[in-house]
């Protein structure tokens, strides 16, 4: 949800300064057809999107921004220890919602592919050895790097050349109001 947020978020704060041709994407006819007045565009793109892969979300935010934080398939990039966290966290979410808990032989697998180790017919207990507390404060971590990782490629891409549009202190405002505050956007000529 988090992931799905901040995606909409900055979707909403950008939209005058995204180039159209970058937008990719579907929304279900059936969407469309049911979506009320108060529905933004903005939201239609991305609500229908699961956000339970890293290249989603790096998906998103490239054709946003065009910055990726995670890819996945780098073994080696500087973030591929947290990668694995939080796609074993992806996984456990999955198990938890879907199994009751439960590992099935598939979710083992999973779960071995990432380095994690859980056997087929164990039940994953958040409140067992701090499984839960481990996990929250993975997330909460991750989430602060993250915003300000977000922010700070905003910032560039803001500030890049070809920007045909003025930076208009409204934009700034919005972004601060939905995503948070950066040094490196206070650094750009707002008009």
């Amino acid at each position: 949800m988090f992931y799905k947020s901040s995606a909409i978020a900055l979707a909403r704060s950008l939209r005058r300064y995204v180039a159209p041709q970058k937008v990719k994407g579907s929304v279900d006819a059936k969407v469309l057809w049911l979506a009320q007045g108060s529905t933004s565009f903005v939201s239609l793109i991305f609500e229908h999107q699961l956000f339970h892969s890293l290249d989603a979300v790096d998906d998103a935010t490239s054709m946003m921004i065009g910055a990726k934080r995670y890819t996945p398939s780098n073994l080696n990039g500087p973030l591929a220890g947290r990668v694995r966290a939080i796609q074993c966290v992806f996984q456990m979410r999955h198990t938890l919602s879907h199994n009751q808990g439960r590992v099935t032989q598939s979710d083992s697998a999973k779960f071995a592919a990432l380095g994690f180790t859980a056997e087929h017919g164990e039940v994953l207990d958040p409140g067992k050895d701090h499984l839960g507390e481990v996990v929250r404060d993975l997330l909460k971590l991750e989430a602060q790097e993250f915003t300000a990782w977000l922010l700070a490629k905003t910032a560039a891409f803001l500030s890049s050349p070809g920007q045909r549009h003025p930076l208009t202190q409204k934009a700034k405002d919005r972004i601060e109001k939905l995503l948070g505050t950066h040094p490196d956007l206070d650094a750009l000529a707002w008009q």
